[in-house]
C-alpha cells in the first residue's frame, strides 16, 4: 500500500500566510494606539497641572511710530505661578503686518514672580501705522497665560 498525502496548494498557503500577517498587524498596531494615547493624555495632564494658574496682563501699551517702539507693562496676575522672563513671545501687529520676537535677556532680573511687573520696550520694524496690537504669550503656558492689548 503507497499511500500520497497531498499538501495544502501552494496559494491555499500564501493566503493564510497574509491573513496572519493582516490580523498580527492589527494587534501591534491597536496595542501601539493606546499605548501612544496614554502617553499623550498623561503629558498632557503634567502640562496642565504646571501651568494651573498661570495668568498674565498687559497693564499699558504705548506705541511710537516715528521710532517703531513698544513700550508696555507686563503683570503677572497668578496667585503662585512664577514665570521666566525671557520665556515669553511677543506679536505686534498692525492690520497687515505681524512682527514676532522674544523677552530676551531683556531685564535683569530673571523672574516675574506673582504680583509682579515688569516695564519693557521692543523695536519692530516693517510696521508703520498709527496704532498696533501687542500679544504676549508664555512660551511654557502659552494656553492659560496670555494677554492681548491695543496700543497707540
Amino acid at each position: 500500500m503507497n499511500f500520497k498525502k497531498k499538501a495544502i496548494e501552494p496559494i491555499v498557503a500564501t493566503i493564510l500566510l497574509v491573513v496572519v500577517a493582516v490580523i498580527l498587524v492589527t494587534i501591534v498596531l491597536a496595542w501601539g494606539k493606546n499605548f501612544t494615547t496614554g502617553g499623550l493624555n498623561e503629558a498632557g495632564a503634567i502640562t496642565s497641572d504646571a501651568c494651573k494658574g498661570a495668568t498674565l496682563s498687559l497693564e499699558s501699551c504705548d506705541w511710537n511710530s516715528d521710532t517703531n517702539k513698544v513700550v508696555f507693562t507686563l503683570k503677572n496676575t497668578s496667585d503662585t505661578y512664577t514665570f521666566d522672563v525671557n520665556g515669553f513671545y511677543i506679536n505686534v501687529a498692525d492690520s497687515s503686518t505681524v512682527t514676532e520676537s522674544d523677552l530676551d535677556n531683556v531685564s535683569s532680573t530673571t523672574a516675574l514672580g506673582p504680583g509682579a511687573s515688569l516695564v519693557e520696550d521692543i523695536t519692530v520694524s516693517d510696521i508703520v501705522a498709527t496704532k498696533v496690537k501687542l500679544n504676549v504669550r508664555s512660551i511654557t503656558c502659552p494656553t492659560t497665560a496670555v494677554s492681548e492689548l491695543e496700543c497707540s
